[in-house]
């Protein structure tokens, strides 16, 4: 799903899982073996929690499922990690994104243009 998502990003989805441990998790949603989204969450050097990577498949976007997941990666993080406080990077134009984080309590800090070079 994550290959899928996100095609052309720093990790795939087999990096995120060769990262588990106690301070990176990724959390699931779907019935059985139909994946219908995850959330990639870990706590940094910094003791600092971060939201890496949301992914809910088109199908199923607009129930929920980013919001419950969002939801359950931060009472991971605060609750169980400790952390003080939770970061998460998002492009401009993702507004449904944004939405979501917002509705979820995010605060939009800096905004402004990124690029990214393939060397």
């Amino acid at each position: 799903l994550h290959d899928r998502i996100f095609p052309k990003t720093y990790y795939t989805g087999q990096d995120i899982l060769d990262q588990l441990d106690g301070d990176h998790q990724v959390f699931v949603c779907g019935s059985g073996e139909d994946l219908w989204g995850y959330l990639y969450a870990i706590v940094d050097e910094g003791g600092e929690g971060y939201v890496d990577f949301v992914g809910v498949r088109a199908d199923r976007r607009g129930k929920g499922l980013g919001h419950r997941l969002l939801l359950t990666a931060m009472d991971w993080l605060f609750t169980v990690q400790g952390v003080p406080q939770v970061g998460l990077t998002v492009s401009d134009d993702q507004v449904n994104a944004r939405s979501l984080y917002e509705k979820a309590g995010f605060a939009i800090k800096y905004t402004g243009l990124s690029a990214r070079k393939e060397w």
